[in-house]
This record gives structure tokens, sequence and C-alpha cells, in this order.
């Protein structure tokens, strides 16, 4: 499909191998050299500005779509993610002016949502101006039976883009109503939020350890912080600090592509 072959292209354009025929860049693909440079990529120092305008091109086609791309080819999400992550980087800092590259989660405007298990989506603005919000689910509750619904493993609740808690051992999702219970923002996670009233006892529900990663949690637009890897530790260390006066366990956090990883005992 052209759009698996606009994605490719994109990447191997970043890698600095100019794009051609179809088989020349599957070859290209499919060859360890094409892994060993995504290892030794250091796209702050290597991108030069002609890659980033070609770069800038494909993430501009309105196909050029994380979600859209989900429905045509899953294995090659992930590599328009990374492309599209070093894009808005890059444009922020290295090669500001131009065109603004729309972040992840803000693509996927013309897709459909996926079902949602156990409530309902999340109503579209007036005039359907905001796209409904929506949750993917692994595994797919709505495909488990009653009895497979009261021992789900290792639980997976996402939003493309903007992040994702994963409920650690087993689960009962008999009943549960995912919509009001979880909140899914970039930036901001809640399970159980304040207006929830029947928040069940620890290790009950979803009120259990769990592992969170949130996507688009940029530092401040500081040129000089993004070039400086000293004061990105020093403020990955800021991040790690704030992490632990919300009483969660920090994991990690990168500057470079803004996600920050951490662990929770209970909501």
């Amino acid at each position: 499909p052209d759009i698996v072959k606009a994605v490719l292209e994109a990447a191997s354009v970043l890698l600095g191998q100019p794009p051609g025929r179809w088989d020349a860049l599957r070859k290209f693909v499919c060859s360890d050299a094409f892994m060993a440079k995504m290892q030794r990529f250091k796209f702050k120092e290597s991108v030069t500005r002609e890659q980033f305008k070609k770069l800038r091109e494909y993430l501009g086609d309105e196909n050029f779509d994380e979600e859209l791309i989900k429905t045509v080819c899953v294995p090659v999400v992930p590599l328009a993610m990374w492309c599209r992550s070093i894009g808005v980087f890059l444009s922020k800092t290295k090669f500001r002016g131009g065109a603004e590259i729309r972040p992840v989660a803000a693509a996927g405007a013309s897709s459909a949502p996926q079902r949602q298990h156990g409530g309902r989506g999340a109503a579209a603005a007036k005039d359907g101006a905001k796209e409904e919000q929506y949750m993917v689910f692994e595994p797919e509750l709505e495909r488990l039976d009653a009895e497979e619904l009261r021992h789900v493993q290792n639980l997976k609740i996402s939003r493309p883009g903007v992040g994702e808690i994963t409920f650690l051992g087993e689960t009962d999702c008999t009943g549960i109503e995912f919509d009001r219970i979880v909140r899914l923002e970039v930036g901001e996670v809640l399970v159980y939020p304040p207006d929830h009233s029947k928040k069940p006892p620890v290790g009950q529900g979803l009120n259990k350890p769990a592992t969170v990663t949130m996507y688009q949690c940029w530092p401040p637009d500081d040129k000089k912080l993004m070039e400086d890897p000293g004061r990105q530790e020093s403020y990955k260390r800021k991040i790690k600090h704030m992490t632990e006066e919300k009483s969660a366990h920090f994991i990690d956090y990168d500057c470079a592509t803004g996600v920050w990883q951490f662990s929770v005992d209970h909501f």
C-alpha cells in the first residue's frame, strides 16, 4: 500500500537512504543495515535541514495518520510514530519555523473510533467539531466470554499517542464502566477520579498495581535544555521527584521523545 511505502520512505530519509524503487526500499528495510542504523541513529546531530524538509512533507500528508495506518498495516505503526516524534521534536528545537507538525495524539481525526467495552463512548462536541475520545483494550474484552472476563491477565488500556496503563496480574473486568473510571489525557492519567463515588478497596477492580506510560510529556520549549545533556538530566530528576511526590515509582523519562514511565501500587 502507498501509505506503508510512505512510512518506510520517511524512515529511510531520516537514516540517510534516499527513497528509490519499492524493491530496493524493501530490501533496505529488511536488511541488517537498517536495524543497525536505527540503533546508532542520533537524530539531533545527524538530521540535516534537507532531510527534515522531506520528513515534513511526508508527515504533512493527510494519509500519514497513525490511526489510518493501523487499519492497513499494524507492524509499521511504531515506525510511523517514531518518524512523527522526531519531526515534532526537531520542529520545536533545531528547525523552528514553518508549518506546524501535528503530534501523534492529533492524528486519527478522520478514522472511526474503536469499540469500547462496558460503557459509552464520549460524546462528540457540538457540530462534530471534536473527535470522539476512545480507549483501546488488550485483550479485546468484547471477544471474551463471562468466565474469561473474570480472569483477564495484565489488562492494558490505551489511547493512541496519549498513553497507556497496564494493570498487573489478574483483573475481574465484569461490570466495570471503564469510560467512567479511566481518564487518559496528554500529561494526565486518572483511575477512579474524584467525582467517582464507588472506588473499591485496594486490590479490587482497577484499584491495584499498574504501570503507566505517558506520551507527549515534553519539557519546556527551551532550546538550551534540549541541546544540553546536563540540563536534560536535571529535568529528568525533576520529573522523578514529582513522580515520587505523587506516591508513584519512577521508571524513566526521556526529554527527546516526551515519554514518561512510572508505576503505582494502587490508585
